[in-house]
């Protein structure tokens, strides 16, 4: 059984040169700047994702109505800005998407903040709220804001490609 696989361009981290200060002859020092592990497009299906999870998981847990009523607006909010966002699941993109991990940020952390805004004393929604909100915190510092490349088909030569055909 063979498998098909596909080649993807790997982010490679980035490379910063900074001129050394002082006497030192304009030395230069190297530094790398290590690329962020989750791609855009998998942020996307992260997003759209949460949605269901976030109105779904107060109504089955029974938690509070303040609890549902924040879930609920969050997962509105996060889909309204995911429709809106330039990416590769952005419906509408208009919105950066720096801006939209920005959000994110806000998002997971007021959500890592809610059980104390809210007054949950459910252990079990103070601990789901807490998790939720740090997935979302850590999820928004870890994505790459730039898309990565597309697959490459390996059996293609883009220099040929480039060529115009006899006639």
């Amino acid at each position: 059984m063979v498998l098909a696989s596909r080649n993807y361009a790997e982010p490679q981290p980035s490379r910063v040169f900074r001129e050394e200060a002082g006497g030192g002859g304009g030395r230069r020092q190297e530094a790398f700047i290590v690329s962020k592990p989750i791609s855009t497009k998998t942020h996307g299906a992260i997003d759209y994702l949460s949605v269901p999870l976030l109105v779904a998981a107060p109504r089955l847990f029974g938690w509070s109505p303040a609890v549902t009523r924040y879930l609920t607006v969050a997962a509105a909010g996060t889909l309204a800005y995911s429709l809106l966002t330039r990416y590769e699941f952005g419906a509408k993109p208009v919105l950066p998407m720096g801006t939209h991990l920005a959000l994110d940020g806000v998002n997971g952390a007021l959500t890592l903040a809610a059980p104390w805004l809210l007054g949950e004393t459910s252990g079990a929604a103070r601990a789901a709220l807490m998790g939720m909100g740090a997935f979302e915190l850590g999820a928004s510092l870890l994505t790459d804001p730039e898309p990565r490349a597309m697959p490459v088909d390996p059996t293609s030569n883009p220099a040929e490609e480039a060529l115009p055909s006899p006639s």
